[in-house]
């Protein structure tokens, strides 16, 4: 398996995948501290809130939904073909190998490169938002949006890797960003109906909320973001309207559990990669 593992870590590096992310994340970064550069605020209240907090959640909104979308983007793409391009491998491969080593080595090389570029995207945005207008999260609170963030790739990796038992990389790709996509839709209109029922009331709020956690269940990455949103956020969730964010925010959350979920749901669809790669082993 670390054999595997240390096979595709090349393969990464040959693909150039590591100097792309830091590149991207370099560029994503400047651009964002130049962007915050140009924002001017009060510290004073504005309107119903104080201008430092509506800066911050802004900032933290926008950039957060752009660093949900980059890394769902680079976890589909470069796990796209992580088993397809395996099967004609398998006749060159002189030694007997696993199912389950090629298969665990191609996640612990894809997976942990998309930990890596969402732990790149994350630091570029937290450094930039944290100089210009500072942080209202705590250290374990930051760690823990990161920590969601992770999962998030984690999790469109292992439903790439999955879909590379059947389809081409290209097909595969737009099928995991097509449900990545659907989940988020169906949490917008989750957080949607969740800001008409504490504003107007409106009744209909339960039966979006369950249309959004049964999406979360399907793929929990739109809970993730949600959640990395929330805890970075930190002390201006009691100071700001929760509608404030709109349809990208986190003005509900699912339950803490959902991190337990995400690491199973993570193994779980590795392990279901595993059994459909059976066929393909050389024992």
């Amino acid at each position: 398996m670390r054999v595997w593992a240390r096979f595709t870590a090349v393969e990464i590096a040959r693909k150039r995948l590591v100097q792309m992310a830091v590149a991207g994340a370099v560029l994503y970064g400047g651009l964002l501290w130049w962007v915050l550069g140009q924002v001017s605020f009060q510290t004073g209240p504005v309107g119903i809130v104080n201008g430092t907090a509506l800066a911050q959640a802004s900032a933290l909104g926008i950039a957060f939904f752009i660093n949900y979308g980059l890394i769902a983007l680079f976890a589909a793409f470069a796990t796209a073909g992580a088993l397809s391009a395996d099967r004609d491998l398998l006749a060159l491969v002189v030694r007997p190998v696993s199912r389950r080593a090629m298969v665990w080595g191609r996640f612990y090389g894809y997976g942990g490169a998309t930990v890596l570029y969402a732990t790149l995207v994350y630091g570029v945005v937290i450094l930039a938002i944290g100089v210009r207008f500072g942080l209202p999260a705590t250290a374990l609170e930051l760690m823990a949006g990161w920590g969601f963030f992770a999962l998030e790739g984690l999790a469109m990796a292992a439903l790439a890797l999955l879909g590379s038992l059947w389809l081409s990389p290209m097909a595969n790709g737009i099928a995991v960003l097509g449900l990545y996509f659907l989940v988020f839709l169906a949490g917008s209109i989750g957080q949607l109906a969740h800001i008409a029922s504490s504003l107007f009331g409106a009744s209909n709020a339960a039966a979006f909320a369950y249309t959004s956690a049964v999406a979360n269940l399907v793929l929990p990455t739109d809970a993730a973001y949600r959640w990395a949103l929330f805890e970075a956020m930190g002390s201006i969730r009691t100071t700001i309207p929760l509608a404030l964010l709109g349809p990208i925010g986190a003005g509900s959350v699912t339950s803490p559990l959902i991190a337990v979920y995400g690491v199973l749901y993570v193994a779980g669809v590795v392990w279901l990669a595993e059994r459909g790669w059976r066929r393909h082993d050389l024992h």
